[in-house]
Formats: C-alpha cells, structure tokens, sequence
C-alpha cells in the first residue's frame, strides 16, 4: 500500500536490547529500512552507545565502517528526534583516528570521504541541510519578464559557504542557494 503522510516516531524507549540491535545494523549493515524500524516503529535510542571501552552511538558506528548512506539515514533520522546536534559532538573512544572520537574524527580518520561530506553537511546546518531538501538539481530553468537573468538555463558550478550555486550560461553571474 501507499500513503500520504509523515511516519510517526514511536517513544523513545531505553531498551538495552533493541538499542543493541540498532547498534549492531548501523555497524554491520546497510539496511536502511531496518534502521528506520527501529527508530520509527520500536523507538530505539538514537543516542544510546555500544559500552565502554567504545562509546560509539549507531551514528559513530556507521562512520567508522565507511556506510555513507546508513550515515545520510542516521543524520535525517538523528534530526527528526532532535538529537543531531548532540550526536554529532558526542565523542567516544577514536580507535587511533584522532580527535576526540566524533562521528566526523572516526569517518575523517578512516580516509572515508562520502562519509565526511555527509557529516560535515550535517553539523552546518543540525536542524535543517540538503538532505531535508532533497537532491540539489543540476540545472535550473528560470523564466520570467524584464529581468536580465530570466529566460535562462542555469548549471550547477559547485558548492560555497555549504550552499550549491549555479552559473548562468557558463559566465561568471553566480545564483547561490538560500
């Protein structure tokens, strides 16, 4: 079946067990529909971790491993409890990649690249970012009247300040992101 509306986040519920399952399918896995299971419909603690001597929340877990798209759910679904900004500064042990063991020092620290760009997305903007948006498109149609950029196809040219920008006709007349 189908549907509209939103999923609903099932209660919070602090579970040693199904926090452990969350744990163990952001580390070895790349089942993003299981993840949202158990967050969504079980209500597993996006901020819970795997113990000491490790610390690592399901997020850490994913960056480490080098999972970028468990860590795009990780980050959508972190911000959707409100708990981005927290696990994003949580450290835990780094495990000889440097920092203080965040999420972005064990990604940075394994060389695993898509996982670093997510994550640093992420941490610009906590409550909101590109994922929120969707997919930045790679040309623009801008119509309209007696305006000198109208009537135009613009490329998409790159990223600054975190923000995609696209350049008209190939010339240097930029049109960043808001």
């Amino acid at each position: 079946g189908g549907g509209g509306g939103e999923l609903k986040l099932a209660p919070v519920k602090h579970d040693a067990g199904l926090n452990q399952r969350l744990n163990d399918c952001a580390r070895n896995t790349n089942d993003t529909q299981r993840l949202r299971a158990l967050v969504y419909e079980q209500g597993a603690d996006l901020t819970s971790t795997n113990g000491g001597p490790w610390n690592h929340t399901p997020l850490h877990q994913s960056a480490y491993h080098n999972r970028p798209e468990m860590v795009r759910e990780l980050i959508e679904l972190c911000r959707a409890r409100g708990v981005l900004a927290q696990v994003l500064s949580m450290g835990s042990n780094p495990c000889g990649r440097g920092g203080t063991g965040t999420p972005l020092d064990l990604a940075r620290g394994g060389g695993h690249k898509k996982c670093v760009a997510l994550l640093e997305e992420a941490a610009r903007s906590p409550t909101s970012g590109a994922a929120a948006r969707g997919p930045t498109p790679k040309t623009i149609k801008v119509s309209g009247a007696g305006i000198w950029w109208c009537n135009d196809t613009w490329t998409l040219a790159g990223e600054r300040a975190g923000r995609p920008y696209w350049r008209r006709n190939g010339n240097q007349t930029d049109c960043i992101a808001c």
